[in-house]
């Protein structure tokens, strides 16, 4: 009795592993309908394929972004307010493996997510798209708000990144055109919006413009060449 238990609990868990690994490059219709109903606004042209693995999903199609319709592959992340774009390929190309290894997501989801979409290019393994693709920086509560409110304007396409220093907030995004955006944390704890710009938002406009203090300035910019105007920090 004992051993026949055992067998069966094996089979189970067999089973339950089995299915897990085929939901990692093959989504059941729900997860699908649900990166689907989330991508849906006028920059979506035609999603050809959509593959999703726990909190990550890849998808391939036709989009309006820099005032044409081109093919890309998005990166999507889910969040507790739903799927939300994070990376964008150069050109007709897939998303680099350094993009996801910032990102943390491993290796074997990387695997699954382009085996499932099944593109037949390949990025250089050696090009990077630098401040486009570094993490998130700060409180997942505050990440998740920052990105939230941006979600609920509808208006860009890819939120890359959102790096938090409080009481700022800096959110790096694409759409129309690339550009950044700045938040500060109000007295009841909320984040308002303190300007918007089509370009990036330096370290030395940061401290110029909107008297932000050189330390934080030069902590809530990604570490690229840039945006690290005037800051002691060693750029890559």
């Amino acid at each position: 009795m004992t051993s026949g238990l055992r067998l069966l609990s094996l089979l189970l868990i067999s089973i339950f592993c089995l299915t897990i690994r085929a939901t990692a490059s093959e989504p059941t219709t729900f997860q699908a309908d649900a990166v689907r109903k989330d991508l849906q606004g006028p920059f979506v042209g035609d999603i050809r394929r959509v593959a999703t693995s726990g909190n990550n999903a890849l998808v391939y199609g036709s989009f309006f972004l820099d005032g044409a319709l081109v093919k890309r592959e998005l990166l999507l992340q889910y969040f507790p307010f739903g799927w939300q774009v994070v990376d964008v390929s150069k050109d007709d190309d897939v998303i680099a493996s350094c993009d996801f290894q910032k990102r943390d997501i491993p290796s074997s989801v990387e695997h699954d997510l382009q085996q499932a979409i099944k593109l037949s290019t390949r990025p250089d393994p050696t090009i990077c798209d630098e401040g486009r693709a570094d993490a998130d920086v700060g409180s997942p509560d505050d990440i998740t708000e920052l990105r939230a409110s941006i979600a609920a304007e509808q208006l860009p396409v890819v939120v890359f990144w959102v790096r938090i220093a409080d009481p700022y907030g800096l959110v790096r995004w694409y759409g129309a055109g690339g550009g950044s955006a700045l938040y500060q944390r109000s007295n009841g704890n909320q984040w308002v919006f303190v300007r918007g710009t089509t370009g990036i938002l330096d370290a030395d406009t940061l401290v110029k413009d909107e008297f932000v203090s050189r330390d934080l300035a030069c902590s809530i910019v990604p570490p690229q060449r840039e945006w690290l105007s005037h800051c002691a920090t060693q750029p890559r």
